[in-house]
């Protein structure tokens, strides 16, 4: 089975759409499996990412935040699937 990274993001989110959109594109050239999930739909998600979407997590850690660089993703992405 494989393992997802979860892109946590809000409505109304400039960088949660450009984050989408680097995940989209990036689909097309790994093999990569994701989700997206709604900060403001779980109390303890906002808490915890409130200030920080959107969030791309793989496996409970962090890989990027804020604002999401394509190239880096891409990178690790690479070195978490191999």
């Amino acid at each position: 089975m494989m393992k997802k990274f979860i892109l946590y993001t809000r409505k109304n989110c400039h960088l949660c759409e450009d984050a989408e959109s680097i995940l989209i594109e990036l689909e097309k050239e790994l093999p990569l499996s994701w989700e997206k999930r709604d900060i403001d739909e779980d109390e303890q998600l906002v808490e915890r990412y409130d200030w920080y979407v959107p969030v791309i997590e793989f496996e409970g850690r962090i890989i990027q935040s804020g604002e999401i660089v394509k190239e880096m993703l891409k990178n690790e992405i690479t070195g978490e699937i191999g």
